[in-house]
């Protein structure tokens, strides 16, 4: 008996190394903030909308859009300001990026010292004609994910720990009855 339960422990125990050794050495984009949305609006004219990124270092956006029948083939743009309005970044893709439907991802060089402020995104287009589709909220805002880049070692590690405590505790009973399944077939086990 002594040596199953030491035996998943150990199963357990190498779980949780081989998931910190990933997330916090191979992994270096990580999830700031993930916004949802109810439907998708006409790109008929320049989207400007405010963002608060929650950590530093934002290096990529990720909108849910559609180009209907793939007929717009236009350039477009992405620019982050801050809030004085001086340009950070510029994204150029086209419609040839975005299919019906993608997530299109824009990738830029990390923005450092943004934590808690406001940035200014605004999406414009060539031309109009044939609009695209971008996925929005209630509030017209579009659903998107954005991701910043870790360099520090330790603030990594310090959010994986949290991570895992944050899952525990909004996962109580999904931790609760995997540990009483453990312990019944390990009873049954034993007999």
């Amino acid at each position: 008996m002594f040596k199953r339960i030491l035996l998943i422990f150990l199963v357990i125990f190498l779980f949780l190394l081989i998931n910190l050794l990933i997330s916090v050495f191979l992994v270096r984009n990580r999830l700031d903030v993930q916004t949802y949305g109810v439907g998708f609006k006409n790109l008929d004219k320049p989207l400007t909308f405010n963002f608060i990124p929650m950590h530093d270092n934002i290096n990529i956006f990720v909108f849910t859009m559609k180009n209907p029948g793939l007929e717009n083939k236009e350039r477009f743009s992405m620019k982050v300001y801050n809030n004085n309005r001086i340009l950070l970044r510029n994204v150029d893709f086209s419609g040839f990026n975005i299919g019906d439907p993608v997530d299109l991802k824009l990738q830029f060089e990390p923005i450092a010292g943004v934590k808690d402020q406001t940035l200014v995104i605004e999406i414009t287009g060539e031309s109009y004609s044939k609009p695209i589709q971008i996925n929005v909220d209630d509030n017209g805002n579009p659903s998107l994910r954005s991701y910043y880049r870790t360099s520090n070692k330790n603030e990594a590690f310090t959010e994986w720990i949290n991570g895992w405590g944050d899952k525990i505790v909004s996962n109580i009973g999904f931790f609760l009855i995997w540990g009483i399944i453990l312990v019944i077939v390990l009873r049954f086990i034993d007999k």
